[in-house]
């Protein structure tokens, strides 16, 4: 059937090209809120990253070393990478030092030290390597962020986890209720940021 000059098949296309489009367009903004969140709204973050959804492959011009060292990725797999804006943002934020990755087998003693050169750590003075708490060797990072957070009480700070989809944590601090506010728009696109003692 026809309708206005269009089948309704074709209509049907345009509306859920339409919806595609507002939903890849929500993604973008809230992935860019959270980034806001998490860097204290890092002018240069915040820039960089708007840049690099508008125009993904001067992201892999910039951090083409980067892409194939770290993550060693094929030419033909960085833009598949790239695209992903919540994958994009995720890096970003580790690039700009706001969050780190480590391995769900980290050891402490690194796992301290890489969460202690996070900027917000830098910024509020905390090195978490000098703090006289009962870390166990044998302990985890869900095990040792719980006892970070006990400390950070008074700072109103806790250890918060993007979750990639790797057998990785992406760590950073962050102010407890920005860490709440972050669960909810992380969930809203189906993705999770929680506290690391609850990853």
């Amino acid at each position: 059937m026809w309708l206005f000059g269009k089948k309704n098949n074709d209509i049907a296309k345009e509306q859920k090209s339409s919806v595609e489009t507002v939903s890849e367009q929500s993604i973008e903004e809230m992935c860019l809120k959270i980034a806001e969140m998490i860097s204290g709204n890092d002018k240069c973050v915040m820039t960089e990253l708007k840049e690099s959804y508008a125009n993904p492959q001067a992201y892999i011009a910039k951090y083409h070393e980067h892409l194939s060292g770290d993550y060693m990725l094929e030419e033909n797999e960085m833009e598949a990478y790239v695209s992903d804006k919540w994958w994009l943002m995720t890096d970003l934020l580790e690039i700009k030092e706001y969050v780190c990755k480590r391995d769900w087998k980290d050891e402490l003693e690194d796992f301290l030290y890489f969460l202690s050169e996070t900027k917000r750590a830098v910024s509020e003075n905390i090195r978490l390597d000098e703090l006289d708490l009962p870390f166990s060797e044998e302990g985890d990072i869900p095990e040792w962020s719980a006892l970070i957070d006990k400390e950070l009480t008074n700072k109103n700070l806790a250890v918060g986890n993007i979750e990639t989809e790797s057998d990785e944590y992406t760590v950073f601090l962050c102010a407890v209720d920005v860490l709440e506010r972050l669960e909810k728009c992380a969930g809203a696109m189906n993705h999770k940021i929680t506290f690391a003692k609850k990853a």
